[in-house]
């Protein structure tokens, strides 16, 4: 969802723009947290959504580590975040954003494909 053309920080005062990003934000988590529970172990990175309220999903990394994850997403052009600075997640935890359904649908794509590239 673009930015509307305001004033540096005015679209913070924005209430029908706060609204419709946080309609954006649900509905595009949902549609992430479905697929990622309906995909997430049947491609090469095997993957569990923790629920979320927010603008990212936190997921845990079932055969690999956090770096793996991060590179397979890298080749594919999808950004991540490894949580390794979490003491308590260890290396197996990464984090996605919720962004545009064409992003989070080449998320999708990439979790269920087998050899995607």
């Amino acid at each position: 969802m673009p930015l509307p053309r305001l004033p540096p920080l005015q679209f913070f005062f924005d209430e029908d723009f706060i609204k419709k990003s946080k309609a954006h934000i649900q509905k595009e988590r949902d549609f992430l947290l479905e697929n990622i529970e309906k995909y997430g172990t049947s491609g090469e990175i095997k993957l569990k959504a923790y629920k979320s309220h927010c603008n990212f999903i936190l997921l845990k990394v079932l055969n690999a580590k956090d770096e793996d994850a991060l590179k397979f997403f890298e080749k594919r052009g999808i950004l991540i975040r490894t949580c390794c600075s979490f003491k308590t997640l260890g290396d197996n935890h990464i984090r996605i954003a919720v962004r545009s359904h064409k992003d989070n649908c080449k998320f999708i794509k990439a979790i269920s494909s087998k050899n995607s590239k």
